[in-house]
């Protein structure tokens, strides 16, 4: 039986060049079957293993985003036993057992005669609203309150200021903390006249001590970035009757009325 081959002729675009491939019937058929071959299995990949990438791809998202969210979770375990810590730590300076609720009125209570003696002498006289600037700066984030629930989104006034700018203190007053926070990095927390409490947070330095008596406008600390913080501000809260208030509404520079 006489063998079947076939003959493809190569002709250039210019027609200058022409080349003669010979192939035989089996080799013919041969190549055939492996271009199937390959065309089957780009064919199954698309439907098949492309789809699998893909979900793999998805996958490994989805896992950055959980380890993520993972780690956003025991960062907030770790401020709360901060938190706890500092709370721990604030009623054993003041002399508050942890069933009693923390009572501004009844903060300054528990000192020795002496020391109440001279708070009372030397602040009651003075001026203990808040009400002075404890830095000028432009304010970069409001005082938010969760009128729907009653709580606060954001406890205070954020404002903007270069690192190593004055802080003073907003009123006359009795610091009760002066330390390491991991949320508000440095942070001073100053009692006025028994009903009035303000916080000063992420400062680069903390200049007063606890159980130090400071006057109106007395420098307090230098505005920094410490703890978590998106760029050198202060963070000023004003609480009244243990409720949180807007320092805009206190303090005449930054200018907010009823």
């Amino acid at each position: 039986m006489k063998d079947i081959r076939y003959t493809f002729y190569l002709i250039s675009s210019d027609k200058t060049t022409n080349k003669m491939v010979d192939f035989s019937k089996k080799t013919f058929i041969s190549l055939l079957s492996l271009l199937a071959i390959v065309i089957v299995a780009i064919v199954v990949s698309y439907f098949i293993f492309i789809p699998k990438v893909i979900k793999y791809q998805d996958l490994k998202k989805d896992i950055s985003k959980y380890e993520k969210e993972n780690e956003t979770y025991n960062e907030i375990l770790k401020n709360f036993d901060k938190m706890k810590a500092m709370n721990e730590y604030v009623r054993e300076l003041l002399g508050i057992s942890e069933s009693e609720n923390i009572n501004i009125d009844s903060l300054l209570e528990n000192k020795s005669s002496n020391e109440v003696s001279n708070v009372e002498n030397k602040i009651i006289s003075l001026d203990n609203i808040p009400t002075r600037a404890p830095v000028n700066g432009i304010i970069t984030q409001e005082f938010e309150e969760d009128v729907l629930y009653g709580g606060n989104v954001h406890n205070g006034i954020d404002i903007s200021g270069a690192i190593g700018t004055p802080i003073v203190a907003a009123a006359s007053g009795l610091v009760v903390f002066s330390g390491w926070t991991n949320n508000l990095g440095n942070v001073i927390i100053i009692v006025h006249d028994n009903k009035y409490v303000t916080v000063y947070g992420h400062n680069s330095k903390n200049i007063v001590k606890e159980r130090q008596i400071v006057n109106r406008g007395q420098l307090i600390a230098l505005l920094g970035d410490s703890g978590h913080s998106t760029g050198p501000h202060l963070h000023f809260e004003i609480w009244e009757n243990t409720k949180t208030k807007d320092p805009r509404k206190f303090i005449a520079e930054y200018g907010k009325n009823d």
